[in-house]
């Protein structure tokens, strides 16, 4: 994935300045995200420059925080993720993340067009992310799709088995204390990759989510999650978070209502 820009790595040097001013103001809201480039470089993208503390406050209603602070279970609000959409499920220690979803169809805009639909433990407030799923990247105006896990902040790992838009992919991560089973199928295909690695890690958020690391979304119509489930749950069992990708002028794509089941869909909007 593409390497952040001198822009882009400023930013996020501002985002973890704001972070500790957010977090006071509405801890249970807002933490810290991540995202990857190929050379395995991240920066905390979870709030764009353009946030405020007022408009991370008011993905909460009132009616939602509960007297320690944390949020009801259940409740569901969209805020700004930066270069992520998707949902961010906390308030536990985690064990399995797993989802599935059709690999949309693109249109390549850009050279640095870049997306990557994935499920994984940590990444939201934690300096460590174990994932899989697979990335969309543009080159020559085609879309090329691959699989991949990471261990971050080691590099991410990327698979030569054929993957294509249109393909169906269920991908899952879970754990038993430090030993990661990450595990990503293409049942179009009829293949399976399942990698075990060990980290010492904090095991304290799950995701599933659309990341664009470059921060430039290819065009697709809408991504559907399915199944969405944390420690063998629905997410929805869980306080969970809705995010939308945005830059600091416009809406990317827009995560709607989780439904008990664990479906959701994340729909285009904008580059």
């Amino acid at each position: 994935m593409p390497v952040p820009t001198p822009s882009d790595r400023s930013r996020s040097r501002s985002l973890r300045r704001l972070r500790a001013g957010l977090a006071a103001l509405v801890a249970p809201v807002l933490l810290v995200g991540a995202l990857t480039a190929t050379d395995g470089s991240r920066a905390a993208a979870d709030v764009p420059a353009s946030a405020t503390g007022a408009s991370v406050a008011a993905a909460v209603a009132p009616g939602d925080v509960v007297g320690d602070g944390s949020v009801r279970y259940g409740s569901q609000r969209n805020i700004d993720g930066g270069n992520w959409a998707g949902v961010v499920v906390r308030r536990g220690t985690f064990t399995s993340v797993s989802a599935s979803w059709t690999e949309p169809k693109v249109s390549c805009t850009h050279h640095n067009n870049l997306m990557a639909p994935w499920v994984g433990i940590d990444g939201w407030d934690s300096n460590t992310v174990q994932q899989t799923g697979v990335e969309t990247s543009c080159h020559n105006g085609q879309a090329r799709y691959r699989g991949w896990y990471e261990m971050y902040p080691e590099p991410p790992v990327y698979y030569r088995n054929t993957v294509k838009a249109g393909d169906k992919i269920t991908a899952s991560v879970s754990r038993v204390g430090g030993r990661y089973t990450l595990k990503l199928t293409n049942h179009t295909r009829h293949w399976t990759r399942t990698t075990v690695r060990h980290a010492d890690a904090d095991h304290t958020s799950a995701e599933i989510a659309l990341e664009s690391p470059s921060g430039r979304y290819p065009k697709f119509s809408t991504l559907t999650f399915t199944g969405a489930s944390a420690n063998k749950r629905p997410v929805t069992r869980y306080p969970l978070l809705r995010l939308d990708a945005s830059t600091s002028t416009h809406k990317q794509n827009h995560t709607a209502t989780v439904t008990p089941t664990g479906r959701f869909t994340i729909s285009y909007k904008h580059e």
